[in-house]
């Protein structure tokens, strides 16, 4: 939800959003506690480096709503042509694709317990953020074709990148303890393998 209302923000930067638009654009209508949604902006905050104080990207107008006020660019999807020369992994010869727009791959989330129910959840946590992102038009969501992941297994988000013609990955854990889940997301870029974002739920 962060992602979608940073984006939706952003996208309208040029006046105020109120709650009641939030609500049926972000939460698809769905009964949100002013404090739900003051925790979700102030979250955004954070991701994007501001704070309720400042407010040097996102203001709070009071009565009315929220507003991103900080400056933003449209890019254009860059195409991304072959490259003139392959590489070799394994006996493989790899050759990128050609990308008509920016590629996500969401690989399986790794579950750090040994709950089966902690998999399950795992894993449908995996098709919420499918789903999420493909709401987004400037950019495609592809599914490497891999298993579950074990929990502390290093992964070579570079030869998936080639692999799946992804130049971005998302990729996480998720954990229980007691009457708490914690959720690990990162997303991370694949021709250098540079963590672009991390967080925690």
């Amino acid at each position: 939800m962060a992602f979608d209302l940073l984006a939706y923000l952003v996208t309208h930067r040029g006046r105020v959003i109120g709650k009641d638009e939030l609500i049926q654009e972000i939460w698809q209508g769905r009964a949100v506690s002013d404090a739900a949604l003051t925790t979700r902006v102030n979250a955004v905050r954070r991701a994007v480096g501001d704070d309720g104080k400042t407010q040097r990207l996102i203001r709070t107008f009071s009565r009315k709503g929220v507003r991103f006020i900080g400056e933003a660019h449209e890019v254009a999807p860059t195409r991304v042509a072959p490259a003139k020369t392959n590489v070799t992994s394994n006996g493989r010869t790899l050759t990128p694709g050609f990308e008509e727009r920016a590629a996500v791959a969401v690989l399986p989330f790794a579950a750090l317990g040994s709950d089966p129910e902690e998999q399950w959840f795992a894993d449908g946590l995996v098709e919420s953020v499918v789903v999420a992102l493909s709401r987004f038009r400037w950019f495609s969501v592809v599914a490497p074709a891999m298993g579950r992941v074990p929990a502390h297994h290093p992964l070579n988000v570079k030869r998936i990148g080639w692999d799946s013609g992804a130049g971005y990955v998302v990729l996480g854990t998720v954990c229980r303890r007691g009457e708490q889940l914690r959720i690990t997301a990162h997303l991370v870029e694949t021709r250098r393998g540079s963590h672009l974002w991390s967080d925690q739920f």
